[in-house]
């Protein structure tokens, strides 16, 4: 593996959250983290390709080795893959783009609405009133129910003409 994350001797072993060993041993050799595991459940077996991880165990911060079924859409002729460990900075690496979008959402819309005159800019006071915004929405569902019709009266012409 290429890190262990915090795992030692005797860290629990799952298989789809249940536990079913212990970590045996641990020997770092170059750049990869060697890891030797005891199966104590007699009627498990393991599948070829099954998917082993690092993942956060317990209140107290301790870690196991969790062991995952082999995913259907990637072939291997491995006994074991290895994962790396999910870490909460890579999380908050996602969140941080997350909230960039959004940013970057919301000053289109802004930009939007100015050009729409939605928004006045001198007083950044929207120009919309409610029943402005209740109109819309009535126009809106009446454009879809149209829609709806046109399509309905279409599909019942082509019925007409198939039998013809």
């Amino acid at each position: 593996m290429p890190d262990v994350d915090g795992m030692i001797v005797g860290s629990p072993v799952k298989y789809m959250g249940v536990q079913v060993g212990y970590i045996k041993n641990i020997k770092i050799l170059t750049n990869n983290v060697y890891v030797r595991f005891v199966i104590t459940d007699k009627d498990l077996k393991l599948p070829s390709g099954v998917i082993a991880t690092v993942e956060f165990n317990g209140l107290g911060g301790s870690k196991s080795l969790e062991l995952y079924p082999p995913s259907k859409n990637e072939a291997t002729d491995r006994l074991i893959v290895i994962r790396n460990p999910k870490r909460l900075h890579d999380s908050l690496g996602l969140l941080n783009d997350m909230f960039d979008k959004l940013g970057s959402i919301t000053d289109k819309l802004s930009h939007f609405a100015n050009k729409m005159g939605v928004v006045n800019t001198a007083t950044d006071e929207l120009n919309v009133k409610p029943e402005d915004i209740e109109n819309g929405i009535k126009q809106t569902d009446n454009f879809v129910d149209n829609l709806i019709k046109n399509r309905n009266n279409f599909q019942s012409r082509m019925k007409e003409w198939k039998n013809e």
